[in-house]
């Protein structure tokens, strides 16, 4: 009898919980190198003109204060570095820094990064460098860097998340692709949370009957909706109401895709985006999302990798109306113009990032389940 316990003792196999990995990613390393291009392609948007200058280029450093500046604009600029200070961190996690030393490395590079670039705009017609903007590109990074190693600690004092799986740089990568979502959503779009608009849509579909159009709209919308679900779904704590956390989600995209219309063409058209495909497009996403409520995680991970595609797809294929070339003109507004190139470049990387995100988790829960079967007898 003793023997038969031990024998069934032995068959009996725990897994064990994963452990997180402190080695930097190859993803985490494309996204650095994917952000910093989107930012000096906003920072030196459009890039032509190039001319030189007689004095030092960085002579803007001891420059007086600036007497025009807005809360806006300071706000922007700290915003827009808080995900570079966020991605180094995470860069940096092999290096075994500790927080603080990360920390502050991760805002000498933002500075150095804003400083650079900050100084190429001698160098454009239309740029004019500001030292307050070089300030608050540093506070920007300071502040990502700090949230992303307190989110690090988080993630070490709950072993759920290992159970669950899923590894600190992808929890952490995750969440920041979904910051970056609601931010992109302040910039304006063919379609409501459309993004990878890479193409001019054919002459054809210039031509296309209004209804299909509207009906185009709402299934990109729709689409983009099921993948931020999908999505939301994937990323800790494993005890968060899901559906609560995606309506947070797509309620801060909206307010910011309200606030951003507001300033761009004033408060009479902050709600000119909410068209009728764009209303079919959240009912037509708030009914999947609650059909493949129950869906397993790598079916859920390739509904939101065939729901990006189609996003994709109909975004590039949609025509542009009437608001959307009104929405998408240069701005008089300062702020806008220092951020449309960099919203512009970050709407185009979104959908690879994201893309990129999914098929690697898609792939760590293959391998997980294999390692589980190789170890059951």
């Amino acid at each position: 009898m003793a023997g038969r316990c031990a024998i069934r003792a032995s068959a009996v196999r725990v897994p064990m919980p994963i452990q997180p990995s402190t080695r930097p990613s190859a993803l985490v390393q494309v996204m650095l190198v994917a952000y910093l291009a989107a930012l000096a392609y906003g920072r030196l948007y459009p890039m032509q003109g190039w001319r030189p200058i007689g004095g030092s280029p960085i002579a803007f450093l001891a420059d007086p204060w600036p007497r025009y500046w807005t809360r806006l604009d300071l706000l922007a600029n700290v915003v827009v570095y808080a995900p570079l200070g966020g991605i180094v961190v995470a860069l940096l996690r092999r290096a075994e820094l500790g927080s603080i030393r990360a920390a502050l490395l991760a805002a000498l590079v933002g500075s150095a990064v804003s400083i650079l670039l900050e100084s190429l705009q001698n160098y454009l017609p239309g740029r004019v460098p500001s030292r307050l903007d070089g300030i608050a590109n540093t506070g920007g990074g300071l502040l990502g860097a700090l949230l992303a190693t307190a989110w690090a600690r988080q993630e070490r004092r709950h072993p759920a998340w290992q159970r669950a799986s899923l590894q600190p740089f992808d929890a952490s990568l995750g969440l920041t692709l979904l910051a970056a979502w609601v931010v992109i959503q302040s910039h304006p779009q063919r379609v409501l949370f459309g993004h990878g608009a890479l193409i001019d849509p054919p002459m054809l579909l210039h031509r296309l009957d209004p209804a299909y159009a509207v009906l185009a709209e709402a299934l990109a919308a729709g689409g983009a909706f099921v993948t931020i679900g999908m999505l939301v779904r994937e990323l800790p704590p494993p005890a968060a109401p899901r559906g609560l956390l995606t309506t947070a989600v797509i309620a801060a995209a909206l307010l910011a895709k309200t606030l951003g219309a507001a300033w761009l063409r004033g408060p009479n058209l902050a709600f000119a985006w909410l068209s009728a495909g764009a209303q079919g497009g959240l009912v037509i996403g708030a009914i999947a999302l609650a059909l493949l409520a129950s869906a397993r995680r790598r079916a859920r991970l390739r509904i939101a990798i065939v729901a990006l595609l189609c996003t994709a797809a109909l975004t590039n294929v949609f025509p542009v109306d009437t608001y959307h070339e009104t929405m998408s003109s240069p701005s008089s507004a300062g702020g806008w113009r220092n951020f449309d190139g960099l919203l512009r470049g970050a709407a185009l990387f979104w959908p690879v990032a994201a893309l990129a995100w999914s098929i690697r988790r898609l792939a760590a829960l293959r391998a997980e389940a294999g390692s589980i079967m190789a170890r059951t007898p």
